[in-house]
């Protein structure tokens, strides 16, 4: 290897190590704010008590490795903000080997633009907030998109081999994966310097490979169309084609990508103005041109295939998050247009220097929202006392006990305080059937009577009615951080009072 070669190598062990760095920042983080959980987590806490082909409207592979986390680290803060770290690491070190595969190998453009994924809140605040499969999909489409960038140089029939394991994985991760991979399919077939790699006879078996991974839970689909669906069609407001449909469909898809790349394009904007005109400098590396242009038809396969859905479906709403497998390429493209080094070196400093401000203010973020609950008089679901609350079940001998609750962030967190054999929460029904037992039902205040479906689950379950039920009594703890109190009802029934109860 060269000296130059070697000081690249250097340099790039040096990058994704500090990526590493970051991420464990991350980690460490999280342990220490609490020990509660978001939607998300625990909705995963949840949805592990048992393996199943799918789980409501998200393909399964993210449970699947959550399962497995579980059961080495334990069921916890650890095992959930650990995986998450891993696959942002995997995101944004894959990302970095694109650029740099990109760029000819060279270090600083693939810097800035792994960097630059700090200026995208999805991916830098929203994936650290309260964020789970699409995590695990950012990972995977750039772990694709590097694997696809490499088909240039070489095609051997273990890359086939290995995209296909890759594009199963995708699929099982969001389905929304399946049309980043339908439009980077079409835009290399589009692309001369891939569209050989596009109709290599190969590709059958990579596709084969994505089909036999994905079949279980496609089947699954099949048998569950409307707890697989029900809700994505919903959130996209599918009302059936016309004309109103599309244009709200298209000022919608319009503001939810500005959305998504703000404040990226105003920095890169000001910093390097060549990056959006019309015209882009020819003076870059030639493979760097063909992956311009390779990423250039990518977007407009996918702004066509959008276009076509609002045509003929109707959809006509999207958010920002479900745009990522598409957008998070952005940044490369507009650096591969040239003219970022034409703006000369201090304007390179500024722009890096910016991207390590918007590191440095996503986990003093995170903490404040967490810490400064009593100051701005709202509380973060990690600010809640739940394994206060916790320690008074245990008190009370309901430790171990079935937990019933009518917000998943509260069962989740029971589940784990509580060391609970199984935990209920409506619309979120993964427990597996249990022994007879104590049973601890828990809702929020200030209501005095539990919400109807919640007492619909523990009748079905238990077979006492609702109008049987104890009054309840309430358990109070201060939120984290604070003076203030957390209040949560709850009914506590032993296993005498439950054979008393149904006896009535």
């Amino acid at each position: 290897m060269s000296e130059g070669g070697t000081r690249v190598a250097a340099g790039s062990g040096a990058f994704v190590a500090l990526l590493g760095g970051y991420f464990l920042l991350h980690l460490v983080l999280r342990l220490f704010l609490s020990d509660s959980f978001e939607l998300d987590e625990a909705e995963q806490l949840l949805m592990t008590q048992q393996l199943a082909w799918g789980y409501a409207s998200q393909p399964p592979l993210y449970t699947w490795l959550q399962w497995g986390f579980f059961a080495l680290f334990g069921k916890g803060v650890l095992a959930l903000s650990l995986l998450k770290q891993l696959l942002l690491f995997t995101a944004f070190a894959f990302c970095f080997l694109s650029a740099r595969l990109a760029f000819g190998g060279r270090l600083l453009p693939a810097v800035l633009v792994t960097l630059s994924l700090l200026l995208l809140p999805e991916i830098a605040w929203e994936s650290q907030k309260d964020r789970s499969h699409s995590v695990l999909m950012l990972a995977l489409c750039n772990l694709s998109s590097y694997l696809v960038l490499r088909f240039r140089a070489r095609r051997q029939t273990l890359d086939y081999l290995l995209l296909g394991l890759v594009l199963g994985l995708g699929l099982l991760s969001k389905y929304n994966f399946a049309l980043f991979a339908l439009a980077l399919f079409l835009a290399a077939l589009l692309a001369p310097a891939w569209r050989a790699a596009a109709r290599d006879p190969r590709i059958l078996l990579a596709i084969a490979i994505a089909v036999a991974l994905f079949l279980p839970h496609g089947l699954w689909v099949q048998e569950h169309v409307q707890a697989a669906t029900g809700d994505t069609l919903q959130a996209l407001k599918v009302s059936g084609p016309g004309l109103e449909a599309f244009l709200r469909g298209l000022g919608s898809l319009t503001y939810e990508t500005w959305l998504f790349l703000t404040p990226f394009w105003l920095v890169a904007l000001l910093a390097f103005p060549g990056m959006f005109r019309w015209r882009t400098s020819t003076a870059v590396d030639p493979f760097a041109v063909e992956v311009r242009a390779l990423l250039g038809r990518f977007f407009v396969v996918v702004f066509v295939l959008l276009v076509v859905m609002m045509l003929v479906f109707g959809f006509s709403q999207f958010k920002a998050r479900w745009l990522e497998p598409f957008l998070f390429l952005v940044p490369l493209f507009l650096f591969l247009r040239g003219d970022w080094e034409a703006c000369g070196e201090r304007r390179r400093r500024v722009y890096l220097g910016v991207t390590l401000v918007f590191a440095v203010l996503v986990p003093a973020l995170l903490a404040a929202s967490v810490l400064g609950g009593s100051f701005r008089g709202k509380f973060t679901r990690l600010g809640h006392p739940l394994t206060a609350i916790a320690e008074q079940l245990r008190a009370a001998g309901y430790e171990g006990a079935r937990v019933y609750a009518d917000r998943r962030f509260v069962g989740g967190a029971l589940l784990v305080h509580l060391d609970s054999p199984a935990t209920q929460v409506p619309g979120a029904e993964f427990a597996p059937a249990g022994p007879d037992g104590r049973v601890v039902m828990v809702w929020q205040g200030p209501a005095e009577e539990p919400p109807a479906d919640l007492v619909g689950i523990v009748a079905r379950d238990t077979g006492v009615p609702g109008d049987r039920l104890p009054p309840p009594i309430t358990l109070r703890a201060p939120y984290l951080h604070s003076d203030q109190e957390y209040e949560i009802r709850a009914v506590l029934l032993d296993k005498a009072m439950l054979a008393a109860l149904r006896e009535e």
